[in-house]
């Protein structure tokens, strides 16, 4: 498999892995699912990948990492991982948002709100607009506690997340927000498609989507 991309998510428990043809159909992309692990088994986990699709590193044109908001440690991992690599085959590495990558697990065609338990009574919320591979931020991901997650959906929104952080007459559509990597390919296209040769100065370089310090942070050096 030449000119291959290769997609990184590891924003929720269900870490994948995804890799296809730059030209490729989306179906055709192969997968890795639950098995990744974060680390130093990540990479042997995505050269187990290249290997079952038929390709190298060599054959690598980019790479996507899902840049959150989620897991802290797994955003740092994924993204630190996507760019050491690309750096080291001298090709570019992009962040792309989970959240709207998760998108895809929702009905097209209507807004949908993305509710993620941030803990100490938080969500993490945004709302996005999906035709096709086509993904329209409406609201950009942000920091709510659940009270005002609550009001601020209202009574007859759809919304992607867990039931219990949402207490209105909302219709959930999904329990769960588990972002894929393939899922990230199709947002690449959407993305491909909206600004053809322009799409390399709209993207930008892997950084996790921190919307608040992590609960541990680094101790300082003495």
């Amino acid at each position: 498999m030449k000119q291959a991309i290769l997609a990184i998510d590891l924003s929720s428990q269900r870490s994948s892995l995804a890799i296809r043809g730059l030209e490729a159909e989306p179906h055709s992309a192969v997968t890795a699912t639950d098995s990744v692990k974060q680390g130093p088994p990540l990479m042997a986990a995505i050269d187990r990948l290249l290997n079952q699709a038929d390709c190298r590193r060599s054959d690598l044109f980019a790479i996507l990492a899902g840049t959150g908001p989620g897991s802290y440690t797994g955003l740092r991992i994924a993204c630190t991982t996507a760019r050491t690599l690309a750096f080291a085959l001298n090709i570019p590495s992009f962040g792309l948002s989970s959240f709207a990558a998760a998108t895809f697990q929702a009905p097209e065609h209507t807004d949908i709100h993305l509710l993620l338990d941030a803990y100490r009574g938080e969500v993490y919320h945004a709302t996005y607009h999906r035709q096709g591979n086509q993904v329209r931020c409406l609201q950009p991901p942000h920091l709510l506690s659940q009270e005002a997650a609550a009001l601020h959906l209202g009574e007859d929104a759809l919304y992607l997340g867990d039931p219990s952080l949402c207490k209105t007459g909302s219709r959930c559509v999904g329990e769960e927000i588990q972002p894929q990597a393939v899922d990230l390919l199709a947002l690449f296209d959407g993305q491909r498609a909206r600004f053809g040769e322009g799409l390399w100065q709209q993207l930008k370089k892997p950084e996790p989507q921190y919307l608040r310090a992590a609960a541990f942070p680094p101790a300082k050096k003495a």
